[in-house]
């Protein structure tokens, strides 16, 4: 999965939250407790393979494959998509 850290409107989403101040190499595990998984990932939800069969008790196992810095377009290029989505991950 690949996106822009950070751009989403009502900040970070938990999984963000779990991913933050992790290195390349690092690996960590995300349940979502009492949350739905797209309240998890909120809008990166729609980068995760279609259609996620989860079940429950179900978790992920993540591993850091990479950190870039975006360019200022793709910043902005995230944040309108993210924006278009408004409350629900619309796919952009």
């Amino acid at each position: 999965m690949i996106f822009v850290f950070g751009i989403a409107p009502q900040g970070l989403t938990p999984f963000e939250f779990q991913l933050a101040g992790k290195t390349v190499g690092e690996t960590f595990r995300v349940e979502p407790g009492e949350e739905r998984w797209s309240d998890v990932f909120g809008h990166l939800w729609q980068f995760l393979p279609a259609p996620m069969q989860i079940e429950e008790g179900g978790y992920f196992e993540v591993e850091v494959l990479d950190i870039q810095e975006s360019d200022q377009r793709e910043i902005i290029r995230a944040m309108a998509d993210t924006a278009r989505c408004e409350d629900n991950c619309c796919g952009h």
